[in-house]
């Protein structure tokens, strides 16, 4: 079982500025002017938290499939799909509590993406199990999706925070999430709660130096095309054993420009 290491900043209360004047010695028109900077002020300083958005990907499969004599192994043979269940409901708590909105991924979602069809079939022609084709489709699933955070399973959080500082600068601001956003474009990163993504949206792999791909973030156009990048590479690797966690590595090794790695984050 996986965790991640979040830095913890304590809580700070924060009191809405008011601006006072007496307002019966102010033209109306100056009087509505101070009332409507006032609100502006106060609206943002009261901006309630904004949760970021953490995805995962779940696909319930038979463990085990007959074809005439021959019992295939379809799932990965770790946990029986009841003990999948649970975990799943662990990490939705764990991450919700920490301050976090969950969304569980499926194959439904992989589908929408428009290259799925070509996908199926590249991942067909090899000799993948179920699991590790799921673990390849989870990719365009993000995609679909919108891109943003996405963990396994069975990684969970460790305190109650926005990983941001831990990852330089985002917007030239520190940001927690019991502060309010003022200088940051939260359309920009309206798929993520209106909170900035590390490294301005970057691909970025937190586990194992950037080889494991059990905690990861980017905006869509970085997961597509990393995506995409990953079934090139299984391509080459029908006739052997090779999961997207080997693609992930030989991709970083091709294009070590696209994805951005950090460390000390997954224990």
């Amino acid at each position: 079982v996986g965790v991640i290491f979040l830095l913890h900043h304590p809580k700070r209360n924060i009191t809405p500025l008011r601006l006072v004047t007496n307002e019966s010695h102010l033209h109306p028109s100056s009087a509505r002017h101070v009332e409507q900077i006032t609100n502006e002020k106060s609206s943002k300083i009261d901006d309630p938290p904004r949760r970021p958005i953490m995805h995962t990907f779940f696909e319930p499969i038979e463990e085990k499939e007959k074809t005439g004599s021959k019992e295939i192994n379809r799932g990965s043979g770790m946990s029986t799909p009841e003990a999948h269940a649970k975990l799943l409901e662990a990490w939705q708590n764990a991450w919700e509590e920490a301050g976090w909105t969950t969304r569980v991924l499926t194959l439904e979602d992989a589908m929408a993406h428009p290259k799925y069809e070509e996908v199926r079939e590249s991942l067909g022609r090899g000799i993948f199990s179920e699991y590790d084709k799921l673990c390849f489709m989870r990719w365009f699933a993000m995609v679909s999706a919108g891109g943003g955070w996405m963990s396994d399973y069975d990684l969970f959080p460790l305190a109650e925070n926005i990983p941001l500082n831990i990852m330089g600068k985002i917007a030239d601001q520190k940001y927690h999430r019991y502060a309010p956003l003022r200088n940051i474009n939260s359309s920009k990163w309206a798929n993520n709660g209106g909170v900035p993504l590390p490294n301005d949206g970057k691909f970025t792999v937190y586990d194992n130096g950037g080889t494991a791909p059990s905690l990861l973030s980017g905006s869509k156009k970085d997961w597509d095309r990393v995506a995409r990048g990953l079934i090139k590479l299984e391509e080459y690797h029908l006739e052997g054993f090779y999961s997207d966690m080997l693609a992930l590595d030989d991709y970083d090794e091709s294009y070590p420009q696209d994805i951005a790695k950090e460390y000390s984050v997954v224990w």
